[in-house]
Formats: C-alpha cells, structure tokens, sequence
C-alpha cells in the first residue's frame, strides 16, 4: 500500500470519526429552521429519486468526506461541514458528492474566499448574478459557511434539474455554456472530484 493510500484512509478514519463523536457527544447543533432555504422567486426542483434512497442518506456524509479527502484544502474539513454539505445537498436533491466536488474545486473549503469576478465562499456563489433570487443584502450571508452551502446546493440544483448534470455543472461555474470545451476544464475537474 502506497504512502499515499494510507494517508487517503487515515484522513477519511478521521472524517468519520469526527461525524460520530459530533453526533455522540451532541455538538452538531441546529434546529429545522437552520435548514430552511432562501426564500427566492424560482420554483424547488423536486429532488431526484437517489435522494429518496436509504443509502445516500446513510452513505452521504462518508462520500463527501472522500471528495473532501481528495482535495488538498479541504481534508482538514470538520464533521460539521462535511454532514451539513451531504444534509443540504440531500434536501437541494443534488448528489452530495457533486455539492462537495464544487466546493473543493471553487474554494479549497476557504470559507471566505474571493474570486475575481466577486463570488464568494466555499461555492463560489456570485451575488450580482442572483441577487433577484436571494436576499443577499438581509437574510444571506455568502461568507457564512452554511449560507453560502444552502444558496449554492439550491442554485446547483436547479440548473442540474433545468440543464442536466454535466451542463449544470458547467452554467453554475458560468464558463463555456455551449462550448464543451471552454470551461478550463472546470466540468472536468468537478466530475473528477466526484468520482466519475
């Protein structure tokens, strides 16, 4: 077994570990309105039928650690985020794998980061684009980890819902729409974290 490979599984041990011991001591905190999502003018997708499965939802949490494993930003990422990504992806109906390859693409899991173009957050969610959709000047916070999940996981969705995986992926980094090949290989890169 390569270095490597231990590490991938040390890491991963840790992940699940720190989910357990966040459920067995009760330090995930929250409430059901702490899950509610923005209130916006487009209509929910309904989520698709994996979200309605057992094993995503047992599964979700271990699958995001592994794509947080994969990211060299993101593997010190703490059992909070990583059930709240699977949690939110899962109620978006998004796979949570793709919700946590965006996030280690976009961000590296950096909370407060910055792109040129103004997005912001772990999603990398641009405020000036969807402005009319959320209320990003009261009730959402693009810098707050758990905000930006929740509005990048619900714009995720339905530009998979309305596009397709593959040209969802590609809209929500918003490079290379009906052009393949002129997204730097962002579509790529993502579909890569996942695992596909």
């Amino acid at each position: 077994m390569t270095r490597k490979r231990i590490i991938d599984l040390i890491i991963f041990a840790l992940a699940v570990l720190a989910i357990y011991l966040s459920f067995a001591i009760g330090t995930v905190h929250g409430s059901a309105s702490e899950y509610e999502f923005p209130v916006f003018h487009m209509q929910t997708p309904k989520p698709p039928t994996m979200a309605y499965e057992f094993g995503i939802y047992h599964d979700g949490p271990f699958e995001v650690a592994k794509v947080f494993g994969r990211s060299q930003g993101c593997q010190s990422a703490d059992g909070e985020l990583i059930k709240f990504t699977s949690d939110t992806a899962l109620k978006a109906g998004v796979d949570p794998r793709i919700v946590a390859s965006i996030i280690a693409v976009e961000s590296g899991c950096n909370q407060f980061a910055v792109s040129s173009r103004g997005a912001l957050g772990l999603m990398q969610v641009e405020a000036g684009v969807w402005k009319s959709h959320f209320d990003f000047g009261g009730d959402v916070n693009l810098l707050n980890r758990q905000d930006n999940i929740k509005t990048g996981a619900t714009i995720l969705a339905r530009l998979i819902t309305q596009f397709g995986t593959v040209d969802g992926i590609r809209r929500y980094n918003g490079t290379g729409v009906g052009c393949d090949t002129c997204d730097a290989g962002y579509t790529a890169k993502v579909m890569a974290m996942v695992g596909r």
